[in-house]
Formats: C-alpha cells, sequence, structure tokens
C-alpha cells in the first residue's frame, strides 16, 4: 500500500498509488469524493462531497463520524454497508434521496495491510438519472431513508404524483397507475403545486425530473438533517 498526505487533517491513500490520478479524481467537477473507516469515521471528503451532502467544507467535517453530522437512522444504514463493503471485499452502489434529489453512491473496499484499518472509498453524483458506469455490475441498494429537503411538505401519495408527472404521465395515466380517479390526481396536483408554490405542471414535472423522484421514494422513511454544530 502507497501513502501519501492528502490535504486535511488525515493521511491517506491513493487506491492504485498513483498521486497524479486521485489528484484528478477529488478535483473532477460533480463526484463528491469520500473515504470512511468501517465504523464510520470520516477519514477523507473532497469540497464536492461536504457540499453535497451538508452544504459544508471538507475541513470543517473530516475527521468526525457520521453520527455527529447525519441522523442516526442514515448513520446506521451507512455503518451497515461499510461493513458489508470491507466484510465481503466487493463494491456496490446506493441510490438515495437527500436534500431533495437523488445521489448515487459507489462504495468500494480499499485494501489494507496488517497494520492498518480497513477503508472503504465512496464515489457519488447528484442528479445523475440512471446508474452510471460500473455499476451494473455490483449490487444496486435502495436506501430505506430519505430527506427530501424542500420537498418534505408533500405527502407520500403527493410525492408518487410528483414522481409520475416527473416520468411525463398525464393526470389520466397517473390516475390508473395508483388506482385513483383522475379528480383525486387533479386536487392533489393542485396541493403540490400550491405548497410548492408552483402552479404550472410543466414546472412540477421539472422539479420532479431535476429531484431524480420514483414512485417508491414516497414510502422510504424520511430523516431530517441533523443540526450541529460542525466546526
Amino acid at each position: 500500500m502507497t501513502n501519501f498526505p492528502i490535504q486535511g487533517s488525515t493521511a491517506l491513500f491513493s487506491p492504485s498509488g498513483h498521486q497524479e490520478i486521485w489528484n484528478s479524481l477529488v478535483s473532477e467537477p460533480g463526484i463528491g469524493v469520500a473515504v470512511l473507516t468501517r465504523e464510520g469515521m470520516l477519514l477523507f471528503a473532497n469540497a464536492q462531497a461536504a457540499e453535497m451532502f451538508l452544504e459544508s467544507e471538507p475541513e470543517r467535517v473530516i475527521g468526525k463520524h457520521l453520527s455527529d453530522l447525519f441522523p442516526p437512522d442514515w448513520v446506521e444504514e451507512r455503518i451497515r454497508l461499510l461493513e458489508r463493503v470491507v466484510a465481503s471485499n466487493e463494491p456496490l452502489a446506493l441510490r438515495t434521496i437527500w436534500r431533495g434529489r437523488q445521489i448515487r453512491s459507489t462504495f468500494r473496499p480499499i485494501g489494507a495491510s496488517n497494520d492498518e484499518e480497513p477503508r472503504v472509498l465512496i464515489l457519488s453524483r447528484a442528479g445523475v438519472p440512471s446508474p452510471t458506469a460500473g455499476e451494473d455490475s455490483m449490487p444496486v441498494i435502495e436506501s430505506e431513508v430519505a430527506d427530501f429537503g424542500d420537498l418534505n411538505v408533500l405527502t407520500s401519495k403527493e410525492i408518487e404524483v410528483l414522481a409520475l408527472l416527473g416520468q411525463g404521465l398525464r393526470l389520466k395515466e397517473i390516475a390508473g397507475v395508483l388506482h385513483r380517479s383522475p379528480k383525486t390526481i387533479d386536487n392533489h396536483r393542485t396541493s403540490i403545486g400550491r405548497k410548492l408554490k408552483l402552479a404550472d405542471r410543466i414546472d412540477l414535472a421539472q422539479v420532479a425530473a431535476e429531484a431524480g423522484l420514483e414512485i417508491r421514494d414516497a414510502q422510504r422513511k424520511r430523516v431530517d438533517p441533523k443540526d450541529t454544530s460542525i466546526g
């Protein structure tokens, strides 16, 4: 294993041992990069990851445990996944809704020598509508929890309707999918528009598409970002 320093509070290693490759990865626009122990200690986060998940800066979160930064249910799920990846030495993919938008992450084990703690490399992308390259070769986990952000004002049924609007379905088609009358669906759409202050159906569909909502997301357990003094 090749160790090298990374800007921040912790010295980490490049999975391949090539500094140039690592530098390119952590600076790639739109890709959140994090390295964690299987117990959930955050050893490294690039600017994109810190902003994507915590609306913060790397130096304010590196060295903290996930439980210091996120809701308990969210943390418990991530710890299970970290332990699974380390135990199996196999990667996996995770899809979740966080701060009102879809995030797709890949968890990859990083080999450790006898005197080093196993670590997991996590690469995350927000707003990606479909699986990214490589996800088709690994198990894809659907998160059991979600943070709907500004969409949290909506009921579960309204989330379902909004998700289907985002897929381009018309009211009659949505009614068929949800086994409700078109009038009921129209009432839901009106309520959604009032809550989000968007009256136009096209605007609502755009919101849903940008969030990457799927109908099954409505059944996920809702969590709120944890209020914490990050510093």
